[in-house]
């Protein structure tokens, strides 16, 4: 039975043990309902002072066995089982040879779990007897005054069936408290019984459940959910437009419900989209993967917020016009494997989605991750280059997948370089992912861009799938580029025959990892027959 002082009574034996000296070490451990094997091993460790760093659990239960075995005498306390568990995977084996004892001590609600566990003998933890319960509740709570009080503390104890838990944790709730605030406890009480078992309350609650399917409000299952139960249709409309109306969730009040400041994760029809627009204090949307087709107009108006992540939704086909671009608190804006139709902006007719411009006109962005059609490159040449991405700390943007085929009757217009993105130069950005620019054959060319610096602040630079990629730098170096660079990952990327210059590698001084994967035509990592593993980082070779 829970809350008979299990826990309570094996962390005293742990104290006294100690105290006594009656084994060398003492562990103590909790098994749980659904047992961890790495979470119990990593508290046995920390108990004997080691720890594990292995992630392999037999590596692991080799390493705490034989730590154990280094042990004349040790007790292991292992609480709360609730089925059999093989203490070997776990690294703990009873023994008592002579020269090494290991002896086990478990608690488990369940007789059966101890017999299971080939227990040698069983003690029975059995609940408080009326008086010791009373006497238990009344040290806590203090001196019972006066004799209603007394009378309350009888019928409050007698309900809680002798569970020392139950009776520890309401006198320390009841302690100090006005006789008004004991009458409720006591009425609340009268009305529950809390020795009902768990046959009793699921009795109750498929009473309640049937009541429901009875009154339409919930409907069976379908197929061989015959233990599940849906809301109708109808009634989740109409619950929608009560929320609607008088704006009300979980309990919580108007002002509490427009103060909102974060909704994640939540699959959204266009009721509820439209709901969240109303939302004005909102500041962190996230919509990943929620089979989102249409951004409503109105959440333009959500002005505070600073975080929107669009990511996974490949049916979503319109953002309308002038949405993004009233979002001006923005700080972060994903959009990685979804809207992909973006207008351009010179475009004559009235576009229906949104353009590059509007992304490009948020001045709070410190992270984008874009996604645009390979074969419409139009407005690298217009919407992007007037951003004003000063703050952007990291980008990603995506051309589509490498696997797709040129289905004709579109112009490229490629991408010669990054600058391009950015004219001004990315001065403050620390990461950079590019995928799928087919046609881009420099990450900076030089010759085409004069900055006084590049990527000074870049730590971490990834490159996939870009097919015509020659080099990653080409043309005169500039001071401070790439000069805190940690990780660069090239991936897919079949044109490639080196990766950097040696006057850019012997810079390279904060280079801690490197990854070239899947580059057939590459012909050397350093441009140079000259360069020496003195003139880089040491860590890279680490």
């Amino acid at each position: 039975m829970g809350g008979v002082g299990k826990t309570t009574l094996m962390k005293e034996i742990c104290k006294q043990v100690k105290e006594t000296k009656l084994f060398d070490k003492v562990v103590f451990a909790t098994v749980s309902q659904d047992p961890d094997l790495k979470g119990i091993q990593t508290e046995i460790a920390e108990n004997l002072g080691m720890k594990i760093k292995e992630e392999k659990i037999s590596t692991r239960t080799a390493r705490l066995s034989q730590r154990l075995k280094r042990e004349k005498r040790i007790l292991v306390i292992l609480d709360d089982f609730w089925a059999r568990l093989e203490l070997i995977h776990v690294g703990v084996v009873p023994c008592g040879d002579g020269q090494n004892t290991c002896k086990v001590l478990i608690t488990s609600r369940s007789l059966d779990v101890c017999c299971s566990m080939e227990s040698t003998k069983n003690i029975e933890i059995l609940v408080l007897s009326e008086q010791d319960s009373l006497k238990l509740f009344q040290q806590i709570v203090s001196d019972v005054d006066s004799s209603a009080l007394q009378k309350m503390s009888e019928e409050i104890v007698s309900e809680y069936g002798g569970l020392p838990l139950a009776i520890v944790t309401l006198a320390k709730a009841l302690r100090e408290r006005d006789q008004g605030v004991w009458v409720e406890v006591a009425r609340q009480l009268r009305k529950s019984n809390l020795s009902d078992t768990l046959e009793e309350a699921r009795g109750r609650l498929h009473v309640v459940v049937e009541k429901l399917i009875g009154s339409c409000f919930l409907s069976k299952g379908s197929g061989n959910k015959d233990d599940c139960v849906v809301m109708h249709g109808i009634v989740r409309d109409v619950a929608i437009s009560i929320a609607h109306d008088s704006i009300i969730k979980c309990g919580m009040g108007l002002a509490e419900w427009l103060k909102m400041k974060n909704i994640e994760r939540c699959r959204m029809s266009e009721e509820a989209l439209n709901l969240i627009a109303t939302l004005k204090k909102l500041e962190i949307l996230t919509l990943q993967n929620c089979g989102i087709k249409r951004l409503p107009k109105d959440l333009g108006g959500l002005t505070n917020l600073k975080l929107l992540n669009l990511s996974d939704n490949e049916s979503l086909v319109t953002i309308p016009p002038n949405v993004i671009s009233r979002l001006f608190s923005l700080e972060e804006l994903y959009m990685s494997k979804s809207f992909i139709g973006w207008e351009i902006e010179e475009m004559e007719d009235d576009g229906h989605n949104a353009s590059l411009v509007e992304v490009a006109s948020l001045t709070s962005l410190t992270t984008l991750y874009l996604d645009f059609d390979i074969y419409d490159l139009r407005w690298l040449s217009t919407d992007i280059k007037q951003n004003n991405w000063e703050k952007l700390t990291k980008f990603c943007i995506n051309a589509g997948s490498v696997n797709d085929i040129n289905p004709g009757g579109y112009e490229s217009n490629a991408l010669k370089n990054v600058v391009e993105l950015n004219p001004k130069g990315f001065n403050n950005l620390k990461s950079l992912t590019i995928s799928g620019m087919r046609e881009m054959e420099y990450l900076i060319s030089v010759e085409e861009q004069v900055l006084e610096t590049m990527f000074p602040h870049l730590e971490i630079l990834q490159l996939f799938g870009v097919d015509e990629l020659k080099t990653i730098w080409n043309g005169t170096h500039l001071e401070r580029s790439f000069e805190k660079l940690r990780v660069l990952q090239v991936r897919g990327c079949d044109k490639i025959v080196n990766i950097l210059p040696t006057r850019l590698w012997t810079r390279l001084q904060n280079l801690e990892e490197m990854k070239v994967c899947f580059c057939n035509n590459l012909k050397e990592v350093f441009h140079s027959v000259t360069v020496t593993k003195s003139d880089l980082s040491p860590e890279i070779f680490q």
